[in-house]
């Protein structure tokens, strides 16, 4: 079992913005060639929110594809290309935050005005300032959209697929995914699984600065999206999850998944259990659990609100799974 303070990656990012809402219905562990890895059918996901109208939406076509031309689309029309999922019921045009340099929002997309988005379950935003800036998305210039980070090809990263999401609870479970400009979050329901991003070493690199991590608050069970992805500090989520990649003793990189409680939040026990696994075939460097507000590793707990058990996937990947 390895376990360490590595998470001064867990930090409080500044959270500033309404975000997207990706809902996960029942579904199966896919590859990242969308390949069903348990035999069964092809996942689908439903994007809206617990007060919209849903609409289900197969792999192939539950967000954007083909690839993003700059100065091609008008700064009015969202880019419904690329992985990128539209998040019409923020009332901003799909767009999940408009935000200029001065930090001032606007309802529409507009020059000056950096035009942020999200992104299908496994993939993350890659539009950011090549400098390490806070401001991401796509930025409006002449009437027309043109990329912040010109050293990117896409919009969408995908992670590495180290990680996946499984629930076996019956309620579903928020998971706001902290990020520059506000959550990114997701539904988990009851009964399903679901990709989670897991950055590289390459994604988001600052240079001087600690390898690029993703953060997830988790809301107790039965908490909508809408009401517990929304403030801008994540205290009302008891538990929080990171991943990422660390030097392994054998000097490579490998994925890793980090769970702790959150020391800031005013509910301190989740009304469920975590445990973070590898699935047959796999294999994980330990045991990671959560229950009645204690996180606890192969050797029993770990003291002191900042425990925090950090595992490392060896081959395969790692399930973080809810239940009762």
């Amino acid at each position: 079992m390895k376990f360490s303070n590595v998470v001064s990656l867990i930090t409080f990012a500044f959270l500033t913005s309404a975000a997207p809402v990706v809902y996960v219905t029942n579904t199966s562990f896919v590859d990242q060639n969308g390949t069903a890895l348990d035999g069964q059918s092809t996942p689908h996901i439903v994007v809206g929110t617990s007060d919209v109208e849903k609409s289900s939406l197969s792999l192939s076509r539950r967000s954007g594809s083909g690839s993003f031309q700059e100065g091609t689309i008008a700064c009015s029309q969202f880019p419904s290309v690329d992985h990128v999922v539209s998040t019409d019921w923020l009332g901003l045009g799909g767009w999940t935050s408009i935000v200029n340099e001065y930090h001032e929002s606007s309802s529409e997309c507009k020059d000056g005005f950096h035009c942020s988005y999200t992104c299908e379950p496994g993939y993350a935003r890659s539009q950011w300032p090549s400098d390490g800036g806070s401001l991401g998305g796509l930025y409006c210039k002449n009437g027309h959209l043109y990329k912040s980070n010109t050293n990117s090809d896409s919009l969408c990263t995908k992670g590495t697929g180290g990680a996946f999401l499984k629930s076996e609870l019956s309620d579903n479970v928020a998971i706001c995914m902290s990020e520059g400009q506000g959550f990114i979050p997701t539904n988990l329901e009851g009964g399903a699984t679901s990709d989670i991003f897991v950055p590289d070493e390459s994604y988001y690199k600052v240079p001087d600065q600690p390898a690029p991590a993703s953060f997830y608050y988790i809301n107790n069970a039965g908490v909508s999206v809408k009401d517990a992805c929304v403030s801008s500090d994540g205290n009302s989520a008891p538990l929080m999850i990171g991943t990422g990649h660390l030097m392994s003793s054998r000097g490579q990189m490998v994925p890793y998944v980090s769970m702790r409680t959150n020391p800031l939040s005013s509910k301190k026990t989740a009304n469920f259990k975590v445990a973070i696994e590898a699935p047959a075939g796999g294999q994980i460097s330990g045991n990671c659990t959560y229950e009645n507000g204690e996180v606890r590793d192969d050797i029993g707990k770990i003291p002191g609100d900042d425990g925090i058990c950090t595992v490392n996937v060896l081959s395969g990947f790692a399930v973080i799974r809810f239940y009762n």
